[in-house]
């Protein structure tokens, strides 16, 4: 379930998609991360979509390769940037993974490693440029903060999943707080995501 408020951040419109500890959120198997940029250009190449997805997490970074960032909290906002590709054949409201273990980037959303992005001048500065060359409602940021049983991929997929479908022409950016990714985990998640509301005003600054 999501409730749609609109924001505003000093020229910019922000679009807050809250989705706290409404309901649970279904995590995204783990096996469309992680393929790297090359199966993302060959994506691109068969027709695909790629969306750069704006990041700011209060995750611990993961030990798990595919997966980044953890459900654990971290001490402080990691800010950063990932490309999703959504194939050609995409169906609206879905989000198509992988057959198996045969990769096939043209059938399958496919996410890149995170760029990641050290300090706020730095990220401001990155989406400064996105800015400069865009128009009109282009200029719109998108501000999307997921649920709780939600893992971080799972998060990343809705964003571009979500901005495709509506046709968004803005900048997607996703707050992504400490979600386990699991139904037994509610009272870690809310306390989580309580925590995290301090991070969020500061991402709102930064915004702005």
């Amino acid at each position: 379930m999501l409730n749609i408020l609109t924001h505003k951040v000093t020229s910019i419109v922000a679009v807050l998609l809250m989705a706290v500890l409404l309901g649970a959120c279904a995590g995204i198997p783990r096996d469309v991360v992680g393929l790297g940029a090359e199966h993302i250009a060959t994506a691109q190449r068969n027709g695909a979509t790629v969306r750069k997805i704006y990041i700011a997490t209060t995750r611990k970074k993961s030990d798990n390769k595919l997966e980044y960032f953890s459900g654990e909290r971290a001490q402080t906002m990691q800010l950063g940037s990932i490309d999703v590709s959504i194939p050609a054949g995409h169906k609206e409201g879905a989000i198509e993974r992988l057959n198996g273990k045969i990769i096939d980037p043209t059938k399958s959303f496919i996410m890149s490693e995170p760029n990641l992005i050290e300090g706020p001048a730095s990220f401001q500065a990155d989406l400064n440029n996105q800015l400069a060359t865009r128009f009109g409602q282009q200029k719109d940021i998108l501000v999307f903060v997921h649920g709780y049983n939600t893992n971080f991929s799972a998060a990343v997929l809705r964003v571009a999943q979500f901005v495709h479908d509506t046709k968004y022409e803005g900048i997607p950016v996703l707050f992504s707080w400490a979600s386990r990714g699991s139904t037994f985990d509610y009272l870690y998640d809310l306390n989580s995501a309580l925590q995290a509301r301090e991070e969020l005003g500061r991402l709102g600054v930064i915004l702005g």
